[in-house]
């Protein structure tokens, strides 16, 4: 598709949105709640694959299919994130990438080990 899934430039490492699907595309969570944990741990991955971490993460940008399942993002969020607290902004959507996509996050990360 013409873009990087990650990319870590200097001390930055910016991750694309990422939804609740497996290398195969299939949607993984049958609820916002679990769709958010699986999102987070993927985005954990990719930081890992550019020698970045969780607690690197400054900020993130949310998208919601529907403002009802802004409770169930949270608690995942906060189950995941705990005390790292990147600020973070939520925006509500129509439309998703398929249909049973719930949560897409997108996040940045700055290395302050490097």
């Amino acid at each position: 598709m013409g873009y990087s899934r990650g990319r870590r430039v200097g001390n930055q490492i910016f991750i694309a949105g990422c939804v609740a699907s497996d290398g195969d595309g299939n949607v993984m969570g049958k609820d916002a709640y679990e769709q958010t944990i699986y999102i987070i741990e993927k985005i954990e991955k990719y930081l890992r694959e550019l020698n970045g971490e969780l607690p690197d993460v400054v900020s993130t940008i949310t998208h919601l299919k529907d403002f009802k399942h802004f409770d169930d993002y949270c608690r995942a969020f906060k189950e995941k994130f705990g005390e790292i607290n990147p600020v973070n902004t939520t925006i509500a959507t129509n439309s998703m990438v398929l249909s049973e996509h719930l949560v897409e996050i997108t996040a940045i990360a700055i290395d302050t080990k490097e």
